[in-house]
């Protein structure tokens, strides 16, 4: 009889042990769940508003690879994502921390100049590891984790980024403006204006 007794009471515990870490398991997955597909708060941060006839003072071509050290030695290192850009686009890549682990996120852009001299970069492909997501959420994701340059504008809703050389602050009272990116020529060409 003792030993029945104890038999059903180690059922017991062991059934309370599992469901209390069924229960933590399961917190944990609605935790991340609701931090990677959350609703972030959607109005994206406004670039001011610049006059875009300065006189330009000089005028320069880069290649590829320089523009990619421009790029590296422009963007902070505790930015979880980088830019480079390549013959067939310009890319965005990072991880996102998940519920277990983290997401390699990737994503291919179509860059074209504005008239302002502001390079307007529109998401043309996306890889999430092996999620499903919309280049909307991924930059929504991006732009709720990271800290971004002054010079840097992510639009989630609209699905492209903005990158706006004229607002680096590190050049002040001069900026640089894009004239031309041609990559598959291996081409910027970008002014320096006051």
């Amino acid at each position: 009889m003792n030993r029945r007794q104890q038999t059903n009471r180690f059922y017991k515990t062991g059934f309370f042990i599992v469901l209390t870490i069924l229960m933590i398991i399961l917190s944990i997955l609605l935790i991340g769940a609701i931090r990677l597909f959350g609703n972030v708060a959607s109005d994206p941060r406004e670039r001011p508003t610049t006059n875009s006839e300065n006189e330009e003072l000089l005028s320069f071509q880069m290649t590829l690879d320089q523009s990619n050290l421009l790029l590296d030695n422009l963007l902070e290192e505790d930015i979880p994502f980088y830019f480079y850009l390549a013959e067939d686009g310009v890319y965005l890549e990072g991880e996102v921390d998940a519920v277990l682990s983290s997401i390699d996120v990737a994503m291919r852009f179509e860059p074209t100049v504005q008239e302002d001299g502001s390079l307007l970069l529109e998401a043309d492909n996306l890889s999430a590891g092996f999620l499903s997501i919309s280049p909307e959420t991924a930059l929504r994701m991006f732009n709720q984790i990271a800290e971004l340059p002054e010079w840097i504008y992510l639009y989630p809703s609209e699905e492209h980024v903005v990158i706006d050389l004229r607002m680096i602050e590190e050049l002040e009272p001069f900026g640089l403006r894009f004239n031309d990116v041609n990559l598959s020529e291996d081409v910027l060409d970008i002014s320096l204006i006051q």
